[in-house]
């Protein structure tokens, strides 16, 4: 078994009605499995938007490299060099990162008010991030969701990562549900995958349409 070692960063977390502790330090395990020989192993570039700070950054890269221990090298995602600037478009990166307030329109609705982050597309994908929702809560818990949306995973309300609601302990690796549904999505061999934990969920609930849709994820309202 993988172990790998999760260190808190501060000023990362999620807003929400009720504020929620930071998620413990705990090690997280991960299956090894021996890799399968893919060729060509398809490799994504993402682009980082420019203006996340070196917290959100090392956040996003937590979050990069728990999905490469998961994808056990049949798929690899790669930080660009160049950087994400909104006021330089068109980007020719696979995937986009970036970073917006509830200023933004996108956001700004009453239906979407406890949007944390929201992700477009998958081949071609952006994911946005609401810098000002994120307070106590991980931003790498977040980025393994969107990531999850981006390779093709819908919500699951009965699973732990792709669970649409942020509860943080459920966000906190990459459990076996969101892996298979990533599997079905991009036709990956499930038995040279990692995932952490027990299983969990491995009902998937996608769209038709995955690329024409919007997925978020939300806070949790504890009651």
């Amino acid at each position: 078994m993988r172990t790998r070692f999760i260190l808190p960063i501060a000023l990362c977390a999620l807003l929400g009605t009720a504020a929620a502790a930071p998620v413990a330090a705990d090690p997280v395990h991960y299956t090894d499995t021996a890799a399968i020989q893919v060729q060509p192993m398809r490799t994504v570039q993402i682009a980082i938007d420019r203006t996340f700070t070196l917290h959100e950054r090392a956040k996003i890269l937590r979050a990069v490299n728990e999905w490469n221990t998961v994808l056990n090298g049949q798929v690899r995602l790669e930080i660009s060099a160049n950087d994400y600037d909104a006021a330089n478009r068109p980007q020719v990166h696979a995937w986009t990162v970036a970073r917006i307030d509830s200023r933004n329109p996108m956001v700004g609705t009453a239906a979407m008010k406890r949007t944390l982050a929201l992700t477009f597309g998958t081949t071609t994908a952006t994911v946005f991030v609401v810098v000002d929702r994120i307070g106590s809560r991980d931003l790498a818990g977040i980025m393994m969701h969107e990531f999850g949306h981006a390779l093709g995973a819908g919500h699951n309300s009965g699973g732990a990562l792709m669970n649409p609601y942020y509860t943080g302990d459920k966000q906190a690796c990459i459990d076996k549900g969101a892996v298979v549904a990533v599997s079905a999505s991009q036709h990956l061999v499930l038995d040279g995958l990692n995932w952490c934990g027990a299983d969990a969920g491995t009902a998937d609930t996608r769209t038709d349409d995955p690329a024409a849709k919007a997925h978020s994820i939300k806070t949790h309202t504890r009651r």
